[in-house]
C-alpha cells in the first residue's frame, strides 16, 4: 500500500505540451475579442467627433446668419403661437433661420458585405450624415399695434 501512494518523478516535470498550446490559444481567442472591441469603439468614437466637428461648424454658420439676419427679408415670417384660453393667437414678428450641415459618415475599417469598400484600410464614406440647426429671431423693429 505503501508504494501505491509514490508519484513516480516522470510526472513532475511540468506542464504537457498540449496544456500549453490549449493556454495559448484561449488568451489568444481573448487577445483577439479584446482587439475588436477596441477597433470598434475607436470607429465608434472618431465618428462621434466627426458629428461633433460638422456640428460646431453648423452653430458658427448659425451665428453668422444670426448677425446677418436684418440684411435677409427673406426670412421674415411671423410666428403664431395658440393658446386654449385664447381666441386669437399671438403673433410674434421675427425671422426663421436653418442651417443644415451635411457630411461623410466614415468606416476606419474595411466591412467584407460592403459594396463601398477602400483598399488596404483607406477610409471609406458608409452615407451621408446631416445636422439641421433652426431657429426663430425676435424682430423688435416691428411695430405691432392691436387697436
Amino acid at each position: 500500500m505503501a508504494n501505491a501512494s509514490i508519484k513516480s518523478p516522470e510526472y513532475d516535470q511540468g506542464f504537457a505540451l498540449i496544456e500549453v498550446i490549449v493556454a495559448l490559444v484561449i488568451m489568444a481567442m481573448a487577445a483577439v475579442s479584446i482587439g475588436f472591441l477596441f477597433i470598434r469603439n475607436y470607429a465608434t468614437v472618431s465618428a462621434a467627433g466627426r458629428q461633433s466637428e460638422m456640428l460646431f461648424l453648423a452653430r458658427e454658420n448659425m451665428e453668422s446668419k444670426i448677425i446677418n439676419a436684418g440684411e435677409d427679408p427673406e426670412n421674415d415670417t411671423i410666428l403664431q403661437i395658440s393658446f386654449d384660453n385664447l381666441d386669437e393667437p399671438i403673433q410674434v414678428p421675427g425671422k426663421i433661420i436653418t442651417i443644415t450641415q451635411e457630411y461623410d459618415k466614415i468606416r476606419s475599417f474595411n466591412n467584407q458585405n460592403a459594396t463601398n469598400q477602400g483598399e488596404n484600410g483607406q477610409e471609406v464614406v458608409d452615407g451621408k450624415g446631416l445636422i439641421t440647426l433652426e431657429t426663430f429671431i425676435y424682430d423688435a423693429s416691428v411695430n405691432q399695434n392691436n387697436d
